[in-house]
């Protein structure tokens, strides 16, 4: 089965929405519940 397509927003650019994303991108969490669009 295909996992689902999931876009993020980051939001404000200066506020810490960025630095979450990038963490959990760099952590693979998303990789196991679906394909994330950032």
């Amino acid at each position: 089965m295909n996992k689902p397509i999931l876009g993020i927003l980051i939001g404000d650019g200066a506020g810490v929405g960025p630095e979450i994303i990038a963490k959990l991108a760099v952590q693979n969490f998303f990789a196991a519940y679906c394909r994330p669009v950032i």
